[in-house]
């Protein structure tokens, strides 16, 4: 999507700022930033179902309104997430190592059948009424409850790109494992829990 390609745009150019001592505003733009790159391609599947559920002559609206609430839900929540990091002592456990063991959980996690059943469900949307401002709401709703069933699976991974800041390359790298996680579950289990811990692997060596 678009606005995932510009994220990405943002993340080249350095402007992430979500580590080092940048004042919050600017912290949490680069947080922003982050989220939307890394989170907005998961957002496709719920945005194509809101689509597919609306009257074509409201579609495009709809696409927007739960997109924004896709987005807005990721964003609140890797806020918190971004707070929760930063504020971990560096004594007792530094990003790095935060990262390495939140991606070794996940690989983990990534084995058990039910992983991959909650994946799939991850687009599960309600009922959307017809116009209005109800069917605003309802947009607006499903792309939220769309995130918080995605952050329920992603917060690991997005708390460990938080971890890491001046790292780009965990942040494609867990992405892209999460995309395929979701495109071959619930089968491929090995094969995600694989990549994971290469993640996991990688992060070790720096």
């Amino acid at each position: 999507m678009a606005t995932g390609a510009l994220g990405w745009l943002v993340i080249a150019a350095g402007g992430t700022g979500h580590s080092g001592a940048a004042p919050p505003s600017v912290h949490l733009g680069g947080v922003a930033a982050m989220t939307v790159a890394t989170m907005g391609p998961y957002a496709i599947p719920a945005v194509r179902s809101v689509a597919f559920a609306s009257p074509w002559w409201r579609a495009r609206r709809s696409v927007l309104l739960s997109f924004a609430g896709f987005a807005g839900a990721w964003i609140a929540l890797a806020s918190l997430l971004h707070l929760g990091v930063e504020s971990l002592p560096a004594s007792l456990l530094s990003g790095r190592a935060l990262a390495v063991l939140l991606v070794a959980g996940v690989a983990v996690s990534a084995l058990g059948a039910a992983r991959g059943r909650r994946l799939r469900s991850c687009a599960r949307l309600p009922a959307l009424r017809a116009g209005g401002v109800e069917a605003d709401v309802d947009c607006c709703r499903a792309g939220a409850g769309a995130a918080t069933a995605c952050a329920r699976l992603c917060w690991p991974a997005m708390a460990a790109m938080l971890a890491v800041p001046g790292s780009w390359w965990p942040m494609a790298a867990l992405t892209a494992v999460g995309l395929a996680e979701r495109a071959l579950a619930p089968r491929g289990r090995r094969l995600a829990a694989a990549a994971y811990a290469a993640c996991a692997t990688g992060l070790v060596l720096g």
